[in-house]
């Protein structure tokens, strides 16, 4: 028995996504590496003017629990991270997070980009992700909450 090509496995995995999720696949395939690059050449503050250009006006952020706007979101992100796996190059958090921001903010979903640092290891490591609704979206919640927050949202508008 043949084990599957590395294509063959992305096209399956793909197929499994749910619809809202390969709705933005295409995009985040588009958007992903854009940001990284950005990022590599311009910095953060480079990756996010280019992020608030593409995203149009910025939707302001509600703090409140809203089931729909946080399961559009777990979507956004679940279709951002599959196209994000299924391209050759490595893409961390910072470039699948800007890209699901501005797919976030173009849908009309407020949402927040936020960093934070770990310093609970002896290798301080920094994180990107997104925020809607008050829950940090496709994130697991212990390990956010070792993050030290930066104090304000890299993009997104609170009211």
């Amino acid at each position: 028995m043949v084990a599957p090509s590395k294509f063959r496995l992305r096209v399956r995995a793909f197929r499994r996504l749910p619809r809202r999720s390969k709705a933005v696949f295409v995009p985040a395939v588009i958007l992903t590496p854009l940001f990284r690059v950005v990022a590599k050449r311009r910095g953060i503050k480079g990756a996010t003017a280019l992020a608030t250009r593409l995203a149009g006006p910025v939707v302001p952020y509600v703090a409140g629990p809203n089931d729909d706007t946080v399961s559009l979101a777990g979507h956004v992100v679940l279709g951002v991270r599959a196209a994000a796996g299924a391209l050759p190059v490595e893409l961390v958090c910072l470039p699948r997070s800007l890209a699901s921001w501005t797919i976030l903010n173009r849908l009309g979903v407020g949402s927040l980009l936020r960093f934070g640092m770990d310093g609970s290891t002896f290798h301080k490591t920094a994180h990107a992700w997104i925020e809607v609704g008050g829950e940090a979206v496709g994130e697991v919640p212990e390990h956010i909450a070792q993050m030290a927050e930066f104090d304000k949202p890299i993009l997104g508008r609170t009211p």
